[in-house]
């Protein structure tokens, strides 16, 4: 008697667990440690890989992995320490189609077999947004260091956040040596004094300033006649962020 008592009590916990993760809203799939095959899938999941809930049980999941590289790592993992959070990782949908998953993992015994739950947060869109942002800043500093004029950004304490080839060549310095500093750690005091009030008569216009100035250049000691524009860059909430800066070089026109 007690023995079907516990029986009953075994059998209604799994049909809560089934209950549960069968309406989970995230992929939720049951693979055997064995020999990799898919031994359960919850709606969701068919969805998301586009697959039969009914079909699924018998399948390949390495199939699903794009990299194989990836899905040893992430099974070394879950050996090493019994459970896996936030793995990146890309996969496959039966028609081919990417998607990018977080996926959560611990070892259990399902069916008398050892096996892997794993949950997938689906990330795809988060990934498409990065790669979109990747190629646009790609494009803009493509963009930045054709332009012959010398471009630079500041950000509001007056550190150099971004500069093109041509403003290198002026400083004769590398990006790496000018990012992240003043005009007071590239110029001379009085120099670099000139430049930050430049600025701040920028910021305290709200538009564009615009200044000339003869300057010694560093590449060949040639003076030459600069005409500087200076912007306030504001962010998202109307605040200072920094300012942009462009300059070229007017001697020509002015002999």
């Amino acid at each position: 008697m007690l023995f079907r008592s516990e029986e009953a009590a075994h059998l209604a916990s799994e049909t809560r667990f089934r209950l549960v993760v069968e309406n989970a809203e995230m992929p939720v799939v049951i693979t055997a440690i064995k020999d990799a095959t898919v031994l359960f899938i919850n709606q969701c999941a068919a969805r998301y890989f586009e697959v039969t809930q009914a079909g699924a049980p018998g399948l390949f999941a390495p199939d699903y992995w794009r990299d194989p590289e990836a899905r040893a790592r992430f099974l070394q993992l879950l050996s090493d320490h019994g459970k896996v959070e936030g793995f990146e990782v890309e996969l496959a949908a039966r028609s081919g189609q990417s998607r990018w998953a977080r996926v959560s993992a611990n070892l259990i015994d399902f069916e008398g077999r050892r096996a892997v739950f794993a949950v997938f947060g689906d990330i795809t869109a988060l990934k498409e947004a990065a790669a979109q942002l990747g190629r646009e800043r790609t494009f803009l500093r493509t963009v930045l260091q054709t332009v012959p004029d010398m471009v630079w950004v500041k950000d509001a304490e007056g550190r150099f956040a971004a500069c093109n080839s041509a403003m290198q060549r002026f400083l004769q310095a590398e990006e790496s040596a000018i990012i992240g500093k003043t005009d007071y750690d590239l110029f001379p005091a009085e120099e670099a004094e000139f430049y930050r009030a430049q600025d701040r008569a920028a910021v305290d216009a709200g538009g564009l300033r615009v200044n000339r100035e003869w300057v010694t250049t560093r590449e060949n000691g040639r003076r030459v006649l600069i005409e500087a524009t200076k912007t306030p860059m504001l962010n998202s909430e109307g605040r200072l962020a920094g300012v942009v800066g462009v300059a070229r070089d007017i001697t020509a026109a002015h002999l």
